[in-house]
């Protein structure tokens, strides 16, 4: 399990779980995450082995809309989505 405190560092943590199948689970409850740094994650979760996905309490608008569609679309194990 990962889980993030800040997401001010988008970069690194895509980096970390990018080819990571040992990470079942991302924890991104309020951390700032927004529309822009949704799409890279979403690029980056693309085929991952990710179980449980926590974006709660965020500042996702419905722009970022497409770039969950994205994630729920390309990472089939998905199991959970908060």
């Amino acid at each position: 399990m990962l889980i993030v405190n800040c997401f001010s560092q988008v970069d690194e943590v895509t980096e970390l779980v990018k080819g990571n199948s040992a990470i079942k689970s991302l924890m991104l409850r309020s951390t700032g995450l927004n529309d822009s740094d949704l799409e890279k994650l979403a690029l980056t979760l693309s085929g991952s082995d990710l179980k449980y996905l926590n974006l709660n309490c965020n500042q996702i608008s419905a722009a970022g809309m497409p770039h969950l569609r994205t994630i729920l679309r390309n990472c089939s194990s998905l199991e959970s989505l908060a």
